[in-house]
């Protein structure tokens, strides 16, 4: 009979870190407000997308093309196309990649706090020192702290989340440019949520002034959170260096062809990301006006806002009775987000009864 003690002690190295790490399952919520995914089912034409896996030679490994989707992305990116670009399955897997390629025994990453928590529990798989650099009050970057901290930690990286998880704030293309030009380091952009703020993103138009930006992207936030694609942007010696550490074949030709297919049929739902940005800021100027609550200015596809500890729970009680379920971060995880609430941005009849049970449960 197995002894599951004895396979622990003998095998799990790393058991301090596997006890850390929750198990994942996935559990089936109707209105799951917490994953920030997009809330409209995009329709894709089964009899074509059945038709084009047909060409598909599933006995080998892929073969597509990748340089045909690297220059729509660029195109649509309004970025010119020189080796600039790296696929990869959804942004976890690219943020791995870059924590693998610059990863010694010395490494260190700055990270603003708080942020995608995925980032630091990435970066101890890889066994990269975390280093969290909070946020100032008004949710802004504290861009001299980062400079002071890549130049007192040795082999720094810095990955910077923007719209920032969890509280949906916009940083300044000012504060960005002054962290990546005094910075003498890699520093990583992720712009997953991008697609949600009001006044876009000038980011990638500096990569060709820094060879130490990386900006990464994805379909995740936009509708197709299932298929699991994103990319990044950078100069193509990083590129080159990057894609040493990604692992051969990772992208199958199916999920090739269907981006393809999703980018030529233009299936991105922008009037719906528009809907979304609307209904966002109609419930943002609603939450402002009361006096319990304090709302952060979210550029992002969810919102955030913070309250007395009590009226929190009573809040998160009413949503769990009325089957939604939001984020609530554990006690400590940052000084910002005791006491607060996190939730994305669902059709307009979710809306409505999550805004009627905020304005019923504060003042």
């Amino acid at each position: 009979m197995v002894n599951t003690m004895c396979i622990k002690r003998r095998y799990f190295y790393r058991d301090g870190l596997y006890n850390e790490i929750p198990d994942f399952s996935i559990t089936p919520i109707n209105n799951n407000l917490s994953l920030m995914e997009f809330p409209y089912q995009i329709k894709l034409d089964s009899k074509v997308y059945s038709d084009n896996l047909k060409e598909i030679n599933i006995n080998r490994y892929p073969s597509f093309d990748a340089n045909v989707i690297k220059g729509k992305l660029c195109e649509i990116n309004g970025v010119n196309y020189d080796e600039n670009i790296l696929l990869g399955n959804g942004l976890l897997e690219l943020v791995q990649t870059i924590l693998l390629s610059f990863s010694t025994k010395k490494t260190n990453l700055l990270i603003p706090d708080p942020s995608f928590f995925m980032f630091t529990r990435l970066a101890n798989i890889c066994r990269v020192d975390v280093h969290k650099i909070p946020l100032n009050d008004d949710f802004s970057l504290n861009v001299q702290a980062f400079i002071h901290a890549s130049q007192q930690y040795e082999n720094s990286l810095i990955i910077i989340d923007n719209p920032n998880n969890p509280t949906g704030v916009l940083f300044g293309a000012d504060e960005i440019k002054c962290i990546v030009e005094n910075c003498k380091c890699p520093v990583v952009i992720d712009e997953a949520y991008v697609a949600y703020s009001s006044q876009g993103s000038n980011i990638l138009n500096l990569i060709p002034e820094y060879d130490n930006l990386i900006v990464l992207r994805s379909f995740s936030k936009i509708g197709f959170a299932g298929l699991r694609f994103g990319y990044l942007f950078s100069n193509p010696n990083l590129i080159s260096y990057i894609n040493k550490f990604s692992l051969m074949y990772s992208l199958s030709d199916i999920k090739m062809k269907l981006v393809l297919d999703i980018i030529n049929e233009e299936k991105i739902d922008t009037k719906n990301i528009s809907n979304v940005k609307k209904y966002r800021d109609v419930m943002i100027n609603k939450m402002s006006k009361l006096n319990d609550i304090v709302v952060s200015k979210s550029q992002a596809n969810f919102i955030f806002f913070s309250g007395e500890a009590d009226s929190i729970k009573l809040f998160n009680d009413k949503m769990i009775r009325n089957g939604i379920k939001v984020s609530v971060f554990p006690l400590g995880y940052s000084k910002i987000t005791d006491d607060s609430i996190r939730f994305s941005i669902g059709n307009k009849s979710i809306n409505g009864i999550v805004l009627n049970i905020i304005l019923d449960s504060f003042n």
